[in-house]
């Protein structure tokens, strides 16, 4: 009987261990929660299955898994805001698709892209086209 009543506890630890472990504790809590399951069962054991069995969140980088998000290598689309009818659109867009707005504009002769201040184009000192 007294062989009985202290290998039933010894083998809750342990379960109580390795759960702990698989859910991500650290092996100082693990043991903890284990420490407790075997010197008072019928407390710890309880309160393991209530607050301890959540999984825990793992802070390390190599201890992430596969659906945490790494923010800055995600890439992010850059966008501007039209003029003509205040969309935001993406900045390599060359004509905003909601208006028609001509985002971009080209030189007429050699097809060199122009800021819509410039006069004349850079290139080949074309006038540029009338806004």
């Amino acid at each position: 009987m007294g062989t009985i009543s202290l290998l039933i506890p010894v083998l809750a630890g342990c379960w109580v261990y390795n759960d702990a472990k698989t859910r991500g504790h650290t092996t100082g809590s693990a043991m903890l929660w284990a420490a407790g399951t075997v010197a008072l069962l019928i407390v710890f054991l309880p309160l393991y299955l209530i607050i301890g069995r959540k999984q825990q969140v793992r802070t390390k980088p190599e201890l992430r898994d596969e659906k945490t998000i790494d923010v800055e290598a995600t890439v992010v689309e850059e966008t501007v805001i039209c003029p003509m009818c205040a969309s935001k659109v993406q900045e390599d867009f060359k004509i905003c698709p909601y208006c028609g707005y001509t985002l971009k504009p080209k030189c007429e002769t050699c097809g060199q892209e122009l800021k819509r201040e410039w006069k004349t184009c850079p290139n080949c000192n074309t006038s540029a086209p009338q806004k």
